[in-house]
């Protein structure tokens, strides 16, 4: 894309693999006119060296299909900000001592992956909430 000032088309590729800086300077350059990449709404996204931010993982989700990789903040109040879905295969690893369990339901959700949250110490929230939780647990 930095060699032309025309659109790339990229329709065919299914998969983008690299560090999340690198998909993420390809996921900002998405589009179909002018100095852009036109790619296909449902490739894949492989973080395959180093971790992703919540935010990245986020936009990657948006202008893709699965994501992989590792999210390295494991604060709960960032990791409550994902939106992706149980499609994404996300290494996560909450760090946070506390959390409420809307918040862990909410990072559960958003892997297709276990959730490593062996740090928190204490989960609040309404029994229902506890109990859908638990339901999760395994």
């Amino acid at each position: 894309n930095a060699a032309t000032t025309n659109t790339v088309t990229a329709t065919a590729v299914t998969s983008i693999t690299g560090t999340a800086s690198a998909i993420a300077l390809v996921v900002a350059a998405k589009g179909s006119t002018g100095n852009k990449i036109n790619l296909d709404n449902d490739f894949t996204t492989t973080v395959d060296s180093g971790t992703l931010t919540v935010t990245q993982a986020n936009d990657f989700a948006a202008a893709g299909g699965v994501v992989t990789g590792t999210i390295s903040n494991g604060n709960i109040a960032d990791l409550d900000d994902l939106t992706t879905d149980s499609t994404d295969q996300l290494t996560i690893t909450v760090t946070s001592t506390t959390a409420t369990a809307a918040q862990l339901k909410t990072v559960g959700d958003a892997t297709g992956l276990n959730v490593t949250a062996t740090a928190v110490e204490t989960v609040t929230g309404t029994a229902a909430q506890v109990d859908t939780l638990l339901t999760d647990e395994g």
